[in-house]
């Protein structure tokens, strides 16, 4: 299907495309939205990351992380306030775990992408440059950080090749 669009007088545009897609009902994208809003913050994406690999407590996080208790307290706050984490008691400390992988999905190919415009003049296998933003320093001994790389090495070689 084609879909034309009549300019000022004789003038016609061509869209030529493919037709648009349907879009989920408007409940789905607002909760789609609510959900990455939650997402939105270099703690809480550290924080999503951390918790991929098995359940924490809040002081493992904020060694982790190298920020103070109160933030990441209230960084799971929010996360658990949107369905993004779940807190579980054990004995006196909490263990916080993600509900749903898909979500750590999202993370790690934002994190991917971010890190591929960073890193686009870096050899592959090395540390983030000076420069890197600390929301990228987090992620330094991270298995994404290196694949992050090794992706943005291939797609510099594929742009160079069909420059």
């Amino acid at each position: 299907m084609k879909t034309i669009s009549t300019l000022s007088g004789s003038e016609v545009h061509d869209h030529g495309g493919a037709p648009l897609p349907d879009l989920p009902p408007r409940d789905v994208l607002d909760t789609a939205g609510d959900l990455l809003r939650a997402l939105a913050a270099p703690v809480r994406i550290a924080i999503v990351l951390q918790l991929r690999e098995s359940a924490r407590c809040v002081h493992e996080l904020v060694d982790a992380l190298a920020v103070p208790q109160p933030l990441v307290s209230q960084h799971l706050r929010i996360l658990k306030s949107a369905g993004v984490v779940a807190g579980e008691r054990s004995g006196r400390e909490v263990m916080y775990r993600l509900v749903d992988h898909h979500l750590a999905d999202i993370v790690v190919a934002a994190v991917t992408h971010a890190a591929e415009g960073e890193l686009s003049d870096a050899p592959p296998a090395c540390g983030p440059p000076a420069s890197a933003p600390r929301s990228l320093a987090l992620l330094e001994n991270l298995d994404d950080f290196r694949s992050a790389q090794n992706c943005t090495t291939n797609c510099a070689a594929v742009a160079r090749a069909s420059a």
